[in-house]
């Protein structure tokens, strides 16, 4: 999700940056394709699907307040001024460079995602 972030702010046709529960599901959805492709192989016999779970947090959650999670690359303490100053990114010292960090709430409750189609044998397109 990190580097996706990266390159969203970097982009310059977008108007802003894609939200970080956007870039997570696309995070998450590119894994389940990879694990499927991979279970596919190696058990070419079995169905195998992938589910996203979306979840949902307390929007008073302290981790809003007090973000701690490391996202993407390291940055030199000067340029990760300039990036906390341009994009308003939280930034914290991970050893000698510095690092974006996002909220991590715990999880208030979640729920998956439905199968497109009548079935999971069977794929709406």
């Amino acid at each position: 999700m990190g580097l996706l972030a990266i390159e969203s702010a970097a982009d310059p046709e977008l108007a802003a940056p894609y939200p970080l529960d956007a870039l997570g599901a696309a995070t998450q959805g590119m894994i389940g394709y990879w694990l499927i492709r991979e279970l596919r192989r190696v058990l070419p016999h079995r169905e195998v699907v992938a589910l996203l779970t979306e979840t949902l947090v307390d929007p008073a959650d302290s981790a809003f307040r007090d973000p701690t999670k490391f996202i993407g690359r390291g940055y030199p303490p000067a340029e990760a001024r300039r990036l906390r100053d341009a994009r308003g990114w939280a930034m914290r010292p991970d050893g000698r460079m510095w690092r974006r960090v996002v909220p991590s709430p715990n999880r208030a409750t979640s729920w998956n995602s439905r199968p497109c189609g009548g079935s999971s044998t069977t794929a709406a397109w």
